[in-house]
């Protein structure tokens, strides 16, 4: 018990936990049980918690404490955070669906492309995502640098899940160039207003391998890696904990 009080302490006392318990007690519609859940890690799963958002309140079912901590980095903590007069943003790692709900819900227009290769985070990304179904492409599909059939390996939480990935199971999945998705999406549109990219490892790849031409359709880009290892010179860098944030200059 006394592990577990300073392991609280510890993460009450962060700089960053701060910004997200202040997040949880702002946009939990029932926050105590969801400080039980994330900071004593207590609570069975599924659970559908209850969230205030810009277009009102919005539920998600979560499967494990995995899909807390997400929902604690996206919507408490604001990891991704936007503005909200947004008009399309791209998810390549969608899992079931908190980062596309947490976009989806700036604004009553904007239009999300999502991409998600696990079959059961898909079935729940769209049950997730139901009420957002007439402006929202999801493919079931993992994203990279090739196109083609690829071993994804699937853990028990289906949130580390990754191409070339050994833990857990491996199944075969559809890959599709991120290159060739992004330029067909803005065949269609005049901007991405951000481009998030959580796909365990291919991140910096996927990165390198976009056409200048690409790049300059796309206002943002949100990464889970360490910018440092990436060259845009069209945009503006800055880290903020494991997210990458670029902006257009």
């Amino acid at each position: 018990m006394a592990n577990r009080a300073r392991t609280v302490l510890h993460k009450v006392l962060s700089p960053h936990n701060w910004r997200g318990l202040t997040g949880l007690m702002l946009n939990a519609r029932n926050p105590l049980p969801v400080i039980w859940r994330f900071y004593l890690k207590r609570g069975r799963y599924p659970f559908t918690i209850g969230l205030r958002t810009p277009l009102g309140a919005l539920q998600l079912e979560l499967y494990s404490r995995q899909d807390l901590i997400t929902v604690h980095e996206v919507f408490f903590r604001q990891d991704y955070r936007v503005p909200r007069d947004l008009d399309l943003i791209v998810d390549f790692g969608s899992n079931i669906g908190i980062a596309s709900a947490y976009f989806l819900t700036r604004n009553p227009a904007i239009k999300a492309y999502a991409y998600e290769p696990v079959p059961v985070n898909v079935v729940r990304a769209r049950r997730n995502l139901a009420r957002f179904a007439d402006r929202l492409e999801l493919a079931q599909c993992a994203v990279g640098t090739v196109n083609g059939r690829v071993d994804f390996g699937v853990e028990s939480s289906g949130r580390y899940g990754g191409i070339g990935r050994t833990r857990g199971d491996i199944i075969e999945v559809e890959c599709r160039r991120a290159e060739d998705e992004l330029r067909r999406i803005a065949h269609h549109h005049a901007r991405i207003d951000a481009l998030k990219i959580d796909v365990e490892g291919l991140e910096v790849p996927i990165l390198k391998s976009l056409s200048p031409d690409v790049l300059g359709r796309i206002s943002r880009i949100l990464a889970e890696c360490d910018g440092r290892d990436v060259s845009l010179p069209a945009f503006d860098y800055d880290q903020y904990l494991s997210i990458a944030r670029f902006r257009q200059a």
